[in-house]
This record gives C-alpha cells, sequence and structure tokens, in this order.
C-alpha cells in the first residue's frame, strides 16, 4: 500500500520535489518559495515520506469508514486493512532491516525520478530568475 501510494504521487509532476544523490546518502527537498531546496539525508527524507505516507493512508480508511451503506464483511475488510496499516508502519519505525530495506527501495524510486525531479527543479529556479529581471 505505502509503495503503491508513493508511486501513484510521484506520477504528478507537482510531487517532484525531492532529488536523490545515493552516493551522497542525501538528498534536497523543495521547502517553500523563500528557503527553495534545503539538503537532508535520505533516511531522514524517507522518515518524512513515511509519516505523510501513513497519514494519507489512514486518513483514506477512515474516510471509507464514514460512509454508511457499506457492509460489515466490507467494514471488516477496512478494519482489517487499517490495521496493516498501523503494523507496516510500526515495523518500519522499530525494526532496523525493515528501515534499511525501505530506505533502499524508496531511495531507488526517488532515483527514478531524479531526472524529471531537476526538469522541475529548472522551472523554479528560472521562474525565480524571471521575476528578478535575469
Amino acid at each position: 500500500m505505502y509503495t503503491n501510494l508513493l508511486e501513484e504521487i510521484l506520477k504528478n509532476e507537482i510531487n517532484l520535489n525531492i532529488i536523490f544523490d545515493k552516493n551522497d546518502n542525501s538528498g534536497i527537498v523543495y521547502k517553500n518559495d523563500i528557503d527553495k531546496y534545503i539538503k537532508m539525508k535520505i533516511k531522514d527524507i524517507v522518515d518524512n515520506s513515511m509519516e505523510k505516507l501513513h497519514k494519507n493512508l489512514t486518513d483514506f480508511n477512515k474516510d471509507i469508514f464514514k460512509e454508511d451503506f457499506y457492509q460489515k464483511s466490507f467494514l471488516n475488510s477496512l478494519d482489517e486493512s487499517k490495521k496493516l496499516i498501523d503494523t507496516k508502519h510500526i515495523n518500519y519505525k522499530n525494526n532496523l532491516e525493515t528501515q534499511k530495506n525501505i530506505i533502499n527501495y524508496i531511495s531507488n524510486m526517488f532515483d527514478k525520478k531524479k531526472d524529471d525531479a531537476l526538469e522541475v527543479s529548472k522551472t523554479i529556479l528560472n521562474d525565480d530568475l524571471s521575476t528578478i529581471g535575469y
């Protein structure tokens, strides 16, 4: 669920705000219009990504539970889904081997989008230069 959600998120150009440098074990992340990009460790980027993915998956699950017309069996499936979402998140936070595997997997996902993310960053930086007359 986590990887599928991240893959879908990265299909949208607006979400290509992270550029990984696997050789340096770091990346740059677009922060805001003032600070632009900040350098972060890959583990910190993945930790933040996992927190956001967990929140999104949990919110999706809650939204589905709000609907009155679902049958009890479907609600049981959603409850199991919620448990799985939480278990995967807890396992990531508490198991160093799992962290290592997920950091590697997610960094590979971001690395595949590196060229696209670089193009987005050029657009952001060029827009800034044009507003100050360059």
